[in-house]
Order: structure tokens, then sequence, then C-alpha cells
């Protein structure tokens, strides 16, 4: 069968290598260069939230691409939001099943966040949480968000250099390699994510 690849011209196929150097790089300033992804978040930098009452259950939305779980808490405006961890199926259904309307929680936050806990804006409508607990159980807590944080840049910056060093080699090429480069960039990401996650 031949690819869409392989009915453009080598000319007009070579840009698409420039498309894939540029996000490799976005991948890799993401995963490395922005501080709310490159660094773990710090013990010392939380504020500790306690005996807060739910208003409402906790719900899942898609907001950006992904999946959060919303909270609503009395006493204050902004909504609360869980995300930035290894968001396993145990972990949602541990929350959803045991964290209900009317319970007292405890949470904890990035200080900055807590200072701005009821200023609610049309940019800034959330407060992400790294820790809930109930009756001293624990049900999200900042080891697995800090591991999720060094998982995702362990996977994110060889792979966003992979596909920068790939859409570079290949735009180099004056003619169309023999290999099609689609089936040897796409072999080569599958092999390099299937090492990383090891």
């Amino acid at each position: 069968m031949t690819s869409v690849f392989d009915k453009l011209a080598w000319k007009q196929e070579r840009t698409l290598y420039v498309v894939l150097t540029i996000v490799g790089l976005i991948i890799t300033t993401i995963s490395y260069f922005i501080p709310r992804n490159s660094g773990q978040i710090k013990f010392s930098s939380l504020a500790h939230i306690d005996n807060q009452v739910l208003l409402n259950d906790p719900k899942i939305e898609k907001i950006k691409g992904s999946e959060k779980i919303l909270l609503r808490i009395k006493g204050h405006d902004k909504l609360i939001q869980i995300s930035g961890f290894d968001f396993s199926q145990t972990i949602k259904r541990n929350i959803l099943d045991n964290v209900h309307s009317g319970d007292t929680i405890g949470l904890k936050t990035d200080s900055a966040e807590f200072k701005s806990f009821d200023r609610e804006t049309f940019f800034d409508k959330f407060v992400e949480i790294h820790s809930l607990t109930k009756n001293g159980i624990e049900y999200l807590n900042i080891n697995r968000t800090n591991s999720k944080i060094s998982h995702d840049r362990q996977i994110g910056i060889p792979l966003g250099l992979y596909l920068m060093a790939a859409g570079l080699i290949y735009w180099s090429f004056k003619t169309r390699p023999k290999i099609s480069p689609t089936i040897v960039i796409g072999i080569g990401a599958l092999i390099l994510i299937f090492m990383l996650r090891q």
C-alpha cells in the first residue's frame, strides 16, 4: 500500500521533518525547561488546609484534553482540582468511592495557590491540590505527584531529543531515502518509549 508520504514530492515531505523537529523541541522544553514541569514539588512549599467540608461528590471532567477530579468545599469560591499525578484507575476509584458530599477532608496545596484560594478569575478558576486526606487516610499524596513529574521528564526529554534529531537528519537528505523515514522514525520512537517505560 502506498503511504500518503509516498505521494508527496520529497521537497514537500522535507518540510514535515522541520515540523517534527519543532515538535521535538516543544516536548523537550515542556519536559525540562518550564519550572512547573521540571521541578519536583517540595513539602516545605505546601500549605495545609484542614477540616474542609465538601459541598459535592467528586466529579470527573475533561479539561484541556486530560481528566481531572473536581471538588467544591464550603466557604471557598474556587473549585478544587486534582491533577498532575499518576492518575491511575485505582486512585481515581478510591477517591470516587470513599470521598463524598458532607465529608470533612484535609488538603495540601502550593502556598502561592493557597493565597488566591478565594480569588476566582476568568483565567484562574481552580486550586490544584497535591494531597487529599480523610479520616487519616491519604488518597492522594505528594510522593505520587513527584513520581509522576520525574517519570514524565524521563520519557519526555529523550523522546523530544529523538524527534528533534530524526527530523533534522531526514530534513538534511537531498533525495528520498530508500527506506521510508516514517517507518524508521515510528519504530525508533516505539522502541524508545518501550525502553523508557521499563
